[in-house]
């Protein structure tokens, strides 16, 4: 795509190697893609934004086009400020599409010009999810084939294991 520039939003708490794999497969396609970690005052996030981004960083380090920020309010808002050109979400299964679904509607809503294309996650990485993970590290069981070295450290440590 000519000067093409993508948009991933998600809370990324924390990343794991299914958004990795959605953040790589974009790149190939788009000049430049944002990772953009929302600031959601009314989730409780087990880590803090610094963190979360730092956490971003360290899994596209190897990426060239790729930039991180964080962002408070609408996506449809920054993608209009930044002129991107697409918004990319990743979908699991049904579920997930449904609600990407809805997205996309008030997104349009906003701004008639914004795209969102849905990758759909590799096989892999299906029914990965970052609370699922939590979920499993609290019984002991070892993710960490599922996440950076970075990320497996600090989840041992915010669980004590």
């Amino acid at each position: 795509m000519k000067n093409s520039i993508a948009i991933i939003p998600g809370s990324f708490d924390p990343i794991t190697k299914g958004h990795i794999d959605i953040i790589e497969r974009t790149a190939k396609i788009f000049n430049e893609v944002y990772v953009l970690v929302s600031i959601n005052d009314e989730k409780h996030s087990l880590f803090p934004i610094e963190e979360k981004i730092a956490f971003v960083k360290d899994a596209t380090s190897t990426l060239n086009n790729i930039k991180v920020d964080s962002y408070q309010g609408l996506t449809v808002d920054y993608y209009k400020k930044i002129g991107a050109s697409a918004i990319v979400r990743g979908v699991r299964d049904s579920r997930d599409f449904v609600v990407e679904e809805e997205y996309d509607y008030y997104n349009r809503s906003f701004c008639k010009e914004v795209d969102t294309f849905l990758m759909f996650s590799s096989e892999e990485f299906k029914y990965l999810s970052s609370s699922a993970l939590k979920i499993l590290l609290l019984n002991d069981v070892d993710i960490s084939m599922y996440v950076t070295p970075m990320v497996y450290q600090a989840l041992k440590d915010k669980f004590n294991k």
